[in-house]
């Protein structure tokens, strides 16, 4: 084959593969009150960041479920189904984010705040991508965010069960007066 050829076929190829739509995080559920967006998350007030630093140090979160849990400087990996990563932000507030990262060997995962499932994602990603939820229309104090592996999915199969966890937060917003003056106006208000 001649050199020409070869450049011909090559960006054919690419070609090719650029008209292949990629595949992303699928939000298979969510309640109501929350979004799900894929790309930079928007600027938080307050941030519960996820990482790991060996042996045990998973920034502000703690995890548990049994097996190996690690990540990098910037994520926590939950590597398999029943394993789990749970914070309380330090900061009342109605609007939580929870972000993460996905890529082609990511599972299910499962969203809470204060015990309520808030969403359901098929988080398998071809090429890798970032994503994050919003929920919004809380009570304002400070929420528990548990984050839940639940195991591969049909875009992964077998071999996709991660769950990278990049960390949660608060969004930018009217802060919440939780004194008895600020309660009758919120009473007042509604």
């Amino acid at each position: 084959m001649s050199c020409r050829s070869l450049i011909v076929l090559g960006l054919a190829l690419a070609l090719v593969s650029a008209a292949t739509p990629a595949s992303g995080a699928i939000c298979e559920w969510q309640a109501p009150n929350t979004a799900f967006s894929i790309g930079a998350m928007p600027p938080v007030v307050w941030w519960a960041d996820a990482y790991y630093v060996y042996p045990a140090d998973y920034g502000d979160w703690t995890v548990g479920g049994g097996g190996s849990i690690d990540g990098n400087a910037s994520f926590i990996w939950l590597r398999q189904a029943g394993q789990w990563a749970q914070t309380t932000l330090g900061i009342g507030s109605t609007t939580v984010l929870v972000g993460f990262g996905s890529d082609d060997n990511d599972g299910r995962v499962e969203i809470l705040i204060d015990g309520t499932s808030v969403a359901i994602v098929d988080a398998w990603s071809s090429p890798g991508i970032y994503w994050y939820t919003t929920t919004c229309n809380l009570p304002g104090i400070p929420h528990t965010i548990l984050v839940q592996n639940l195991g591969a999915t049909q875009q992964s199969g077998a071999y996709g069960d991660d769950t990278s966890l990049d960390g949660a937060g608060i969004l930018v917003c009217t802060p919440v007066d939780e004194s008895t003056w600020g309660r009758v106006k919120a009473l007042y208000r509604e």
